[in-house]
């Protein structure tokens, strides 16, 4: 069997363009973050398995005493990587790249977790759920996928019908 590895736009694509002169997508996915963070309480390990440049850290790095970021892109680690060196060099913040039906950690790693913006991208959201819900022990923030994302939003729809929703 033949593993699907989600790996949009390419290893050297930069992300963080595709954010220009899209201020209030920005805004928008801010608002539910500064609200609904607070409520995964303070882990002592976190996991954010979406936007892997370091878009969504300022949310929760202050209030996880660990936090991994995991993308499949080497480059968005690399952007990650300048935007929180001073977290890595404390040995606060860790880059993992990894795909996301195959993470590279144990059963419960995670206190907490989210993933946002990464849903609509997913060809067997069910299976890449599974994977990441089995390193996360009991809270989750999850996106439903934005509505200008087309192809996603059935997907998600499909995903929240089954009573799975969290």
């Amino acid at each position: 069997m033949t593993r699907q590895i989600m790996n949009c736009g390419g290893h050297r694509y930069d992300y963080r363009i595709s954010w220009h002169g899209r201020e209030y997508e920005q805004r928008a996915n801010n608002h539910p973050l500064r609200r609904l963070l607070p409520l995964l309480c303070h882990p002592r390990w976190f996991a954010d398995f979406s936007r892997g440049f370091g878009a969504n850290a300022r949310h929760y790095r202050n209030a996880a005493a660990h936090y991994v970021i995991v993308d499949f892109s080497a480059t968005n680690l690399i952007h990650a990587g300048q935007l929180l060196a001073d977290d890595l060099a404390a040995s606060r913040a860790f880059l993992v790249r990894a795909d996301l039906n195959a993470l590279p950690f144990v059963d419960a790693a995670f206190d907490a977790a989210m993933v946002v913006r990464v849903l609509h991208h997913l060809p067997d959201i069910e299976r890449t759920l599974a994977e990441m819900g089995r390193t996360v022990g009991d809270r989750w923030l999850i996106e439903a996928p934005i509505t200008h994302h087309t192809p996603g939003v059935p997907r998600g729809v499909a995903w929240l019908d089954g009573g799975r929703s969290t």
